[in-house]
This record gives structure tokens, C-alpha cells and sequence, in this order.
């Protein structure tokens, strides 16, 4: 998997899934410059901002994500 830079393009939005009321990407690892952190985000498409899934954290000033990539794939179970 490779970084994608926020300024070549956005993770996808979200079509058709239940109980979100706003226009938002899939979860996607994203690089904080600033802090030097890669952290689970999703862009919100209708606010312009990227956010976290947990309740206390405030929307991210999109000028410290400079990158993205897709969450690769979990690991299978065994049968």
C-alpha cells in the first residue's frame, strides 16, 4: 500500500450505509504531520474536516493531514 497525498485526492465517500447522517470516507490510517502520527480517520465530507470514530475527539485541522492510505485487510480467523 502506498500514501496518498490529500492534495492528489480524498479517501472516497461513503454510499448507502445505515444510521450516518452525513456524507463521510471509509475509516483510512492518515498522517499528522505536526505530531508526527498516523491515527485511524475518516474525511466528513460535510464539514471539510477529518475526524475519529471516538465520541471526545474534536474535528482535526485538515492542514496537519497531509496523507492517507486504506486500512489493509484484518487478519482471517482460522476454521
Amino acid at each position: 500500500m502506498k500514501w496518498i497525498s490529500v492534495e492528489d485526492r480524498l479517501p472516497k465517500e461513503l454510499t448507502g450505509q445505515k444510521n450516518i447522517s452525513y456524507l463521510c470516507s471509509e475509516n483510512v490510517l492518515a498522517y499528522d504531520y505536526e505530531d508526527d502520527e498516523v491515527m485511524v480517520l475518516f474525511y466528513d465530507y460535510d464539514s471539510h474536516t477529518w475526524d475519529s470514530n471516538r465520541v471526545d475527539d474534536e474535528f482535526l485541522d485538515n492542514s496537519v493531514i497531509t496523507h492517507w492510505m486504506h486500512l489493509p485487510k484484518s487478519p482471517r480467523r482460522k476454521k
